[in-house]
């Protein structure tokens, strides 16, 4: 996150108020929002397994993205209601 404030020359904070409008998260949780949907589909859809999916998605380790994914579904579901699709 830190080079892609950099890159363009601005401020973190300029960077969120210019994306907010259209992420609705600000940029973090826009990249965030991505990474899950990327996985999810992967998971859904793919023979990969979830080490590899885990790498895909640019996670450190896949410890980590489990967890991430955990509460990602969990936040999902909470806040927009439905049944989540468990593989």
């Amino acid at each position: 996150m830190k080079n892609l404030y950099r890159a363009p020359g601005i401020s973190r904070t300029r960077l969120y108020g210019l994306t907010a409008p259209y992420t609705k998260t600000g940029i973090a949780g826009y990249i965030r929002e991505k990474r899950m949907l990327k996985a999810k589909d992967l998971l859904q859809n793919s023979g990969l397994s979830v080490e590899e999916i885990s790498d895909t998605v640019e996670f450190c380790d896949c410890n980590s993205f489990c967890r991430a994914l955990s509460w990602y579904m969990a936040f999902r579901q909470k806040n927009i209601g439905g049944s989540c699709n468990r593989r």
